[in-house]
């Protein structure tokens, strides 16, 4: 088998038998990978570190017919910090788990990755609101996936648009009449979510909303994920049972 080196974020862990884990790694210029790690779960086995979820490092391995077969893991960061906090942790492993469920084997997914990293590091370090983290993200995820939302008029007719948001963009009241589920949002909503799409990280992870904008930003990027993805994501599960979301 060859042995290859990838540079990635562990998204998911999954424990087999008695020591051993799956890894889901999204790695860099490839995509997401398959990584069997034999032994991961025994305290003192060379792969004990290393393997667990947010760990963002290098992974020496060697590739088999349908997956790939850990032999070493150099660290870059372990971001450590977020599992401390209860709240923080949440929020991150939603991050995680969208990112998954959003990425492909085998298809580079750069943009994700990068933008995953460079969020759990402002979250780690306690500079970004976990709440307003997520609402990023799922608005990045969703135009790195191919949807823009219309915000400049009416998605459905094209006139001016009222200040009323669905899972597609702003509507009219005309066309609001018809929408399954809408907002009524103001400018200030409008313009930080035209800021998000034209923006890229760090400079996108550098502003801060106040809490009921994000309540409401948070809304809107939970029923465009609903509404384009119609994936169950367990993370955010567990979010609302906390009251957090």
């Amino acid at each position: 088998m060859a042995v290859d080196l990838v540079r990635g974020l562990i998204l998911r862990e999954v424990n087999i038998g008695e020591a051993d884990k799956i890894l889901t790694v999204l790695a860099k210029d490839i995509g997401k990978i398959s990584v069997s790690a034999k032994g991961a779960r025994r305290s003192r086995g060379t792969l004990s570190a290393g393997t667990s979820l947010f760990t963002y490092g290098d992974f020496t391995v060697k590739s088999g017919s349908k997956n790939y077969f850990l032999v070493q893991t150099d660290i870059i960061d372990s971001f450590y910090a977020i599992t401390k906090d209860l709240i923080t942790m949440s929020y991150a492993s939603c991050i995680l788990e969208l990112a998954d469920k959003t990425t492909s084997e085998d298809m580079p997914s750069n943009e994700v990755l990068y933008l995953a990293i460079n969020t759990l590091n402002k979250l780690a370090k306690g500079k970004l609101d976990p709440k307003l983290a997520l609402a990023l993200f799922e608005l990045k995820t969703l135009q790195y996936n191919g949807f823009m939302p219309c915000l400049d008029f009416c998605s459905d007719c094209g006139n001016p648009h009222n200040n009323i948001i669905s899972a597609s963009g702003t509507l009219c009241e005309k066309c609001a009449k018809d929408a399954h589920k809408k907002i009524t949002i103001d400018d200030t909503i409008i313009y930080a979510m035209k800021y998000i799409l034209s923006s890229e990280p760090p400079k996108l992870l550098s502003f801060s909303l106040d809490s009921e904008i994000t309540d409401t930003l948070s809304t809107i990027t939970n029923l465009m994920i609903d509404s384009q993805f119609n994936i169950i994501l367990k993370s955010k599960k567990f979010i609302n049972s906390l009251n957090l979301y």
